[in-house]
């Protein structure tokens, strides 16, 4: 009696031709819109990359969202000393130690909203690993592209996928087969 949902807000990707230009990325990707929170479901989702990768994962995989610059192992520790928390240095150290990470994951950082739309536009599908929020509106902005998310199988995504229909993919984020089985899918 005491709860109320109101409605979502959120704003949409503003839609135009300038989209469709080229960005600096060459290679085919999908597209890891994220943050460095612990509920994003970073280790789980390393591990169903490095199960897709080596059952033949031909796309890259770019990275972006707040603070996810602090994943870019080409920048030294010392760089980002005041910055690096445990989580984060656990992190950087698991992508140092496996080849393919390092060889396919594109750390992109915060990117302005142009940018970012830029990248978006010409990904192949978003990922979204996280476990709990309230909500990746990454989805959104990719459906209004066009583009088809595969996402953790958690209650506001569920939620945003009905409201909005979206025609979201949904995986296990706690098993990162059913997480590797759907980006094959999705490639």
């Amino acid at each position: 009696e005491k709860i109320r949902l109101t409605p979502m807000m959120f704003d949409f990707l503003e839609i135009s031709g300038n989209y469709k230009q080229e960005n600096d990325l060459r290679e085919e990707y999908f597209l890891w819109s994220t943050n460095i929170a612990q509920h994003k479901n970073h280790k789980k989702a390393f591990e169903a990359l490095l199960s897709y990768y080596e059952a033949g994962g031909r796309l890259s995989c770019v990275v972006t969202g707040a603070n996810t610059g602090l994943l870019d192992i080409q920048i030294s520790d010392k760089q980002l000393e005041e910055n690096l928390n445990p989580y984060v240095r656990e992190l950087r150290e698991i992508i140092r130690q496996n080849g393919d990470l390092k060889k396919r994951l594109i750390i992109k950082g915060n990117l302005p909203k142009k940018q970012y739309g830029k990248v978006l536009s010409k990904a192949k599908f978003v990922f979204h690993p996280g476990f709990a929020d309230n909500g990746n509106g990454t989805a959104i902005d990719a459906a209004c592209l066009g583009i088809p998310t595969i996402c953790s199988d958690y209650p506001a995504m569920r939620y945003v996928d009905q409201y909005i229909g979206l025609g979201i993919h949904f995986f296990n984020p706690f098993d990162e087969k059913s997480i590797a089985e759907m980006l094959e899918k999705a490639e």
